[in-house]
């Protein structure tokens, strides 16, 4: 596969629980915190997502369901090393090329640093869209956390 040259996407979260828990949360309870209404598919038009999952293997997906039952897919799995490493063919937009999401979970004093890296940009205006919404979705994930080890 090959890559263009602007550069990648990098965000960083760091969250207090271990790598495996976090790892967890990322994939396996991605439903749970992934902002749908805003960073889905369906937003902006007249359907709703309801819910986003994982299928946690290589070659799985990763999908939105919509309010009337149908799936729509974001991207494949390309890379599954729990619980340090995930990588997905992002295949979200019908609009350009199919980019690489990245996301690694490394061991901290205070817990586990997630990084995002996101990357194979064929236009500055798809790199922006994308590099002003990844930080809401990583809080988004960070308050997930907080929440679970609150309970």
């Amino acid at each position: 596969m090959s890559f263009t040259t602007l550069p990648a996407i990098e965000h960083q979260v760091s969250v207090r629980c271990s790598v495996a828990h976090a790892f967890d949360v990322f994939t396996a309870r991605l439903g749970e915190w992934w902002p749908v209404r805003t960073h889905s598919v369906a937003a902006g038009t007249e359907r709703t997502a309801v819910a986003a999952a994982i299928e946690g293997r290589i070659g799985g997906r990763i999908f939105e369901t919509q309010d009337d039952g149908t799936e729509r897919t974001w991207g494949t799995v390309t890379a599954w090393e729990p619980p340090r490493r995930l990588a997905i063919l992002w295949t979200v937009s019908d609009e350009g090329a199919d980019t690489e999401l990245e996301v690694r979970f490394e061991p901290v004093e205070e817990g586990t640093r997630v990084t995002l890296s996101h990357r194979g940009w064929d236009t500055a205006e798809r790199r922006s869209s994308y590099e002003d919404g990844w930080p809401g979705v990583l809080h988004a994930f960070a308050a997930a956390i907080t929440r679970r080890t609150r309970s």
